[in-house]
């Protein structure tokens, strides 16, 4: 399903990594309010894509689009 990026915690940027975990590299700084596609749904990680480009988001960082 669809996703959108969301504040959360003062932040306004989301950072979307290679894999999941903080120590992954970066592939992108997102703004929030980005709209994401989601892939996969775990405890704490994401798969989903972004502009074509698969790769993992913090599941703090979005919600769901009703």
């Amino acid at each position: 399903g669809l996703g959108d990026v969301y504040k959360r915690q003062g932040n306004y940027i989301v950072n979307f990594r290679t894999a999941p975990g903080l120590s992954s590299p970066i592939i992108k700084a997102y703004p929030v309010g980005t709209e994401i596609t989601v892939q996969q749904v775990g405890d704490v990680w994401c798969k989903a894509e972004i502009d074509g480009v698969t790769g993992y988001v913090s599941r703090y960082f979005f919600q769901a689009v009703k």
